[in-house]
């Protein structure tokens, strides 16, 4: 189970719902969220809750934007187990055997 994406993932998505603004083409910022979610990952593990938060990650052209999530374990089980059964179903699919 791969936790850091799997909360880069809800991270990113919620994000992107909340503000319009999609991460993914800005360096930077990418850099300050992925850290953010490894720390969140350690965190979740050990307490079961983690905030991933990045005050001032973007600017949306006239204020800035900031990140603040709250995550459980629960929901980044999940993710990281639909992130891995997607992955297992297009190997066995590219193996012919779904």
């Amino acid at each position: 189970m791969d936790y850091v994406r799997a909360i880069l993932e809800i991270v990113l998505e919620d994000f992107r719902a909340k503000t319009g603004i999609d991460l993914r083409y800005d360096a930077e910022a990418m850099k300050t969220v992925e850290k953010s979610c490894e720390r969140a990952a350690l965190e979740v593990e050990r307490r079961g809750i983690a905030n991933v938060s990045a005050p001032f990650l973007v600017f949306d052209g006239s204020r800035p934007v900031h990140l603040d999530l709250t995550l459980t374990r629960d929901e980044v089980a999940a993710r990281a187990g639909a992130t891995a059964n997607r992955k297992e179903g297009s190997r066995l699919g590219q193996a012919g055997l779904l």
